[in-house]
């Protein structure tokens, strides 16, 4: 989120457990070496990263389904305001190795996306 620059970020959160297993359901009891989500404070605000390192190759997959059905319940609906519907349809969900992330920063997302994938580049 830093590469954003703060003055193009909201307010962001960290998910609380219960949180977490509402908007995530199974995530929690996947064997994560790093797990980490960040909400938007207002739930009109179209911000949200979903960034998960699994422990196992196996869990990939599962982990990815989570993400995607997060992205269509809010697509479907759940997001509630059709600004904040239509930016959802953009989320991206990247997978690189053992991490799987969900991407969603409004119109920004693409930039987050660039800066993900850029974590993984190889400098030689």
């Amino acid at each position: 989120m830093a590469t954003l620059g703060e003055e193009n970020t909201p307010m962001m959160m960290s998910a609380d457990p219960e949180t977490l297993d509402a908007f995530y359901p199974g995530l929690s009891s996947i064997a994560t070496k790093q797990c980490v989500v960040q909400l938007a404070a207002m739930s009109a605000v179209a911000f949200e990263f979903a960034l998960i390192e699994c422990e196992n190759e196996a869990d990939v997959e599962t982990v990815k389904a989570i993400l995607e059905a997060r992205k269509a319940y809010q697509v479907e609906g759940g997001a509630w305001y059709p600004e904040t519907v239509a930016a959802w349809e953009g989320a991206e969900i990247v997978v690189m190795g053992n991490c799987v992330a969900l991407i969603l920063a409004g119109d920004q997302t693409a930039d987050a996306v660039v800066a993900f994938n850029g974590l993984f580049a190889r400098t030689w």
